[in-house]
Parts: structure tokens; sequence; C-alpha cells
């Protein structure tokens, strides 16, 4: 086909079944074409492409593509989205690790984002990338690299929770989760070491549990007649006490 997406995505589904060496060099010049000039415009076809590239280099490493050159394609144009909705930039940074190269350059792409979004304070954002960094580095046994990315995520969503106001009941159950996840996230990072970290939080969300009962709300209703459930159950005990 001339349609370079038909190729890639088609012909990936075949490489599926044929692992043709031949076939992912062709699968991915197709993606790379369609990258160059998509074919398909919504906010979200880079990722795709990008992600559907990695998938299949992640498995089948093709020695002629040039992956560094796609990598540095890639990071620049991760660069150019910080501010973009949703998540796309996260998913084509997680494609990159699993290609399982340049992983120092992916690392620090990482941080790079996360500094930006810890500078303009976008803290949903700031624990989704270290989790998935969290993730990268229990996966790759980077024990070290592991314990200080649980502390930043714990120390994290302390900082959210404080962004919302302690004294007001409409807040309390936000706040009680991010110092619930901060909590476990310093379990993770080290149980014994970091308990008086837990302890503080624990503390520290007493009365906010407190002030989160004032916003259940009571549900009234009529009267339940339940004398007929007590007789039907009376006669269940009579006859298996009979056995």
């Amino acid at each position: 086909s001339k349609c370079a997406y038909f190729n890639a995505v088609c012909g990936e589904s075949l490489w599926m079944q044929k692992h043709n060496i031949e076939l992912a060099r062709k699968v991915l010049s197709s993606y790379e074409e369609e990258l160059s000039n998509p074919s398909i415009s919504n906010d979200y076809i880079y990722t795709e492409l990008t992600v559907g590239l990695c998938r299949l280099y992640s498995k089948c490493k093709v020695k002629d593509f040039d992956f560094e050159n796609f990598l540095e394609k890639s990071i620049h144009h991760i660069e150019e989205n910080y501010d973009a909705s949703g998540y796309g930039i996260l998913f084509i940074l997680n494609a990159l690790l699993d290609c399982c190269k340049d992983t120092e350059q992916i690392e620090k792409a990482f941080e790079d984002a996360i500094s930006y979004y810890e500078s303009k304070d976008v803290l949903n954002k700031v624990i989704g990338f270290l989790e998935d960094l969290e993730a990268f580095y229990k996966k790759d046994k980077r024990l070290e690299k592991l314990k200080s990315t649980r502390i930043r995520i714990a120390q994290t969503h302390e900082k959210f929770a404080n962004k919302y106001d302690w004294k007001n009941p409409e807040h309390a159950h936000i706040i009680i989760s991010h110092i619930h996840s901060a909590m476990n996230a310093w379990g993770r990072a080290d149980e014994k070491a970091f308990k008086s970290e837990r302890q503080r939080l624990a503390k520290r969300i007493e009365p906010v549990k407190k002030l989160s009962l004032q916003t259940l709300k009571r549900i009234s209703g009529g009267e339940i007649d339940l004398s007929e459930w007590i007789e039907t159950s009376k006669q269940f005990i009579e006859k298996t006490n009979k056995k």
C-alpha cells in the first residue's frame, strides 16, 4: 500500500505471525515515514506511532535501524509537548524504556519532565512520572534509585495534600488519600527506617479524619418491619435444632 500508516499497523500484525526480519525492517520504516508526515491528524497520533514503533523494536532489534536518531526526535517531541493534555509523553517515555537502549538518556528525559512539572506545580504529573520511574527501577533492580524515587513520591504526595485546606471538611477525603499514599510510599522505601515518617503522617491526619465525618450525610426513611423475617428465622432455627 502507498499508505505508510496502513503498512505500519498491518505489517506489525503480520510480523507477529511470521517474525521475519525483513518485514520488521519495512514496518519500522513505515512507522518512521508516518511519523515524519502523518496521514492522520489528531492529538494522539504521534504517541500511537511512537509506541507502536517501540513495541516492535523492543521485540526485534533491527541492526540498521537508527534508534539514536529516533530517540533524539522523540525526546524533542516530548520537550515540545510538556503542556499537552493527558499523559501521552509518559506513554512515549515508557515505550522508549522498553527498547532497553540508551536508558540513561531516557531517564534524563524523565527527570527533565519531572523538573518542569515541579516548576509549574503540576503535582499529579510529577507523581505519575515518578511512579513509572519507580516501576522501571524495580524491574531493573536498581535499589538505591528505587529507594530515592519512593521517597520523592512520598514527599510529593504530602506536598499535594498541603495544597488543600486542612480545616475544610470538603477537602478532607482528598487530603487523607494523598497522606495515605505518602505513608505507603515511605513504607515501600524502607518500612523500618521510615517508620517515624509514617507515624508522623498518621498523627497529622487524625484531625482531618474526624473532620471528614462531617461530610457524611444521614439517610432517613420509614420504619422497616422485620417481624416476618424474625419469624421465618425462628422457624428455620427450630427445624435445624430438631434435626
